[in-house]
């Protein structure tokens, strides 16, 4: 029962109660003086004396109403039921106080009095019919009552003997009436004002809601869907198809080159240009489609019902024309591309999240060309995801140190003896042939581990250097991967730090390796911060990768770095692509020019080295010296190399 008692009223009961209220207040300047009126002319007539004790009442009835009326007012959307009940038995007492004057008229012999008393009763039961007829809550609840009043009035009435009325009685019920009458106009003047604020009460909170609305479901920039909202109406989509789940046209979009505008141009010119793609999107699409912008430089699109790819394809194509053609902007035409991953919705893509992922795999493949273009969803683009066993099992193999750095060794082209090494991460799973490869970092990457697996292989390695320097090794210049991750957080960058502080006689041995994409990296101005306090502190910056990605020869001037890394996939073509020769040769002029040093990657011939050597590329490893070794073998290697340290 107490449970019962304290639950929230249904709206549209608060609501019933709200105007109620509003009605009540706003009728006091009304009801008040018809009643003082009554009881002035009854005191005239000599029948005061029971009508004073009823004023009494009325005056705190009236009281206990303006409170009420004000407390549901404020509190309407979270009255509880037994506030509500109260209430309406509050308007069902104030309307027995009222109606009791017109019981005090039966106490007169008088039959202008009696009949002002009737009078009285009748238009007590008009206000209430006024005031209820909207509500049926109150008008159910008051109306028998009421009803019950009128008859026992009419029963005392029934053998009473009435006397001639006197001069002054005579008046009562003329101006009884005009009072009356005038009261009555003024209570349907007030009701309409009343009904007119609520009205646009009403208007006005709809409004707002609809104003709401239109916020949390659109982009604020471009004013298309948001991500929620368009998952929202793709999935009323799916929900409601005449045919089950489609077939329709499904796009993800992502802008190629959209970075290095907000780099070199600022955020006011990437804006500008997001809100013309934008426009541009929904002209081509129409309004059979729609289309949202669901990251800073990603939207999606829904086409119209159709199961043509022929038609979706030429969708695309005109959806990656219009993106490409320039933007003016003050006096500079910006461009960018776009490419498109293309999902053609079927019964197997029951849901928006299903579609989106969908859609995603298609655009990652797209991405991979490197240039505007589209790729159609393949089931065959999944990848197998990592199992809570395989994460396990990588967790532990972090932590117990399974996975351990092994070393290739970076030998002088002109002397051939060994000047450093690259450590490499490897998982020896079978120690008669320890693995070559490292593609259990993707499913480190994937589980989000990359940042605890970057310390601890950073770890085992500023171990095994300082080692071979108390051993009475030199063992050179030491590269390792560093992650993304772990030179764009404070954490990442602070964890390495204190590592560096701790191993402090091993930081002139070591070189960081960064690749490319630290370039176009949204985090991309944190990377540079983080690469310029690491070599403040002698960590040697090594650039790994560079060519093989979105990056242009401009990037170079944005970074402080120490080394160049040609890539495996260039110098393999040393002697059969004469592009590959070129590009080659302009690395190493890059270099010179700059100043720092090469090592080139992947050296596998003799013919190669003897192409880097008469190029003067100073540094290279491969198989052609050696595959990456464990820590003892290494150790044995300086040794029969003539590699020894100054101990």
């Amino acid at each position: 029962m107490r449970a019962w008692l304290h639950d929230t009223l249904d709206v549209s009961i608060a609501e019933q109660v709200k105007s109620v209220a509003l009605r009540s207040r706003g009728s006091v300047a009304t009801r008040v003086p018809s009643f003082f009126f009554v009881v002035v002319a009854f005191h005239l007539v000599g029948h005061g004396g029971l009508t004073y004790v009823f004023l009494a009442a009325i005056v705190l009835n009236e009281m206990q109403s303006a409170y009420l009326d004000n407390y549901c007012i404020r509190q309407f959307e979270e009255l509880r039921k037994f506030e509500v009940a109260g209430y309406i038995l509050s308007r069902v007492i104030s309307s027995f106080c009222y109606m009791s004057v017109g019981f005090v008229a039966t106490t007169a012999s008088s039959s202008a009095v009696v009949m002002t008393g009737l009078l009285w009763v009748i238009c007590v039961l008009n206000f209430n019919s006024m005031y209820y007829a909207r509500y049926p809550i109150f008008h159910s609840i008051s109306f028998i009552p009421m009803g019950s009043a009128v008859l026992l009035f009419v029963f005392i009435l029934g053998d009473k003997a009435f006397e001639a009325s006197g001069p002054y009685e005579s008046l009562i019920p003329l101006f009884g009436a005009a009072v009356l009458l005038k009261t009555m106009h003024a209570q349907v003047r007030s009701n309409q004002k009343t009904d007119a604020e609520l009205e646009d009460m009403r208007h006005a909170a709809a409004s707002r809601l609809g104003a709401l609305e239109y916020i949390a479901g659109h982009d604020d920039l471009t004013g298309l869907l948001n991500r929620s909202a368009f998952n929202e109406r793709l999935q009323n989509r799916l929900d409601h198809a005449t045919t089950p789940n489609g077939p329709f046209g499904f796009l993800s979009l992502d802008l190629d080159g959209f970075k290095p505008i907000n780099d070199c141009f600022g955020h006011a010119a990437g804006d500008a240009l997001l809100k013309e793609v934008s426009a541009r999107l929904l002209n081509t699409v129409g309004r059979s489609g729609f289309v949202a912008r669901v990251g800073g430089d990603e939207f999606a699109v829904v086409l119209p019902k159709m199961s043509d790819l022929d038609t979706i394809e030429d969708i695309t194509l005109d959806l990656i024309r219009v993106v490409g053609l320039p933007v003016k902007y003050d006096d500079t035409e910006l461009s960018v591309g776009t490419s498109v991953g293309i999902v053609i919705v079927d019964e197997t893509l029951d849901t928006s999240e299903k579609i989106m992922a969908a859609a995603d795999e298609a655009l990652y493949k797209a991405k991979e060309i490197k240039k505007s273009s589209f790729v159609q969803y393949d089931p065959a683009f999944v990848k197998k995801r990592v199992s809570i066993n395989e994460r396990n099992i990588i967790e532990a193999a972090i932590k117990d140190r399974i996975i351990k750095p092994f070393y290739q060794p970076k030998f002088c082209l002109e002397s051939g003896k060994v000047v450093g090494f690259e450590a490499l991460a490897r998982w020896p799973l079978d120690p008669e042939q320890p693995s070559e490869s490292a593609d259990f970092v993707v499913k480190i990457a994937e589980l989000g581990l990359l940042s605890d697996f970057t310390y601890h292989i950073a770890r085992q390695v500023f171990t095994d250097i300082r080692t071979l320097i108390d051993e009475g090794y030199d063992p050179g210049q030491v590269s390792l991967n560093i992650s993304e991750v772990t030179l764009s957080t404070l954490n990442g960058l602070e964890d390495l730090q204190w590592l560096l502080a701790e191993y402090a006689s091993v930081v002139p041995h070591i070189t960081l390796e960064i690749t490319e994409d630290v370039f176009i990296a949204r985090t991309g101005v944190r990377i540079r911060d983080s690469i310029h306090e690491l070599r403040a502190i002698g960590v040697r910056i090594s650039l790994d990768d560079f060519g093989t990605g979105f990056a242009s020869f401009q990037h170079l001037r944005q970074l402080e770095f120490d080394e160049l890394k040609i890539d495996t996939q260039f110098v393999q073509g040393l002697g059969i692509d004469a592009t590959a020769n070129v590009i080659v040769d302009g690395f190493l002029s890059i270099a010179q020019g700059l100043g720092v040093s090469v090592v080139a990657e992947g050296v596998e011939t003799e013919a190669q080295r003897k192409y880097l050597a008469d190029r003067g590329c100073p540094v290279a490893q491969g198989f052609l010296h050696s595959k990456a070794q464990p820590l003892n073998d290494i150790r044995k290697y300086l040794k029969t190399t003539d590699q020894t340290a100054t101990g």
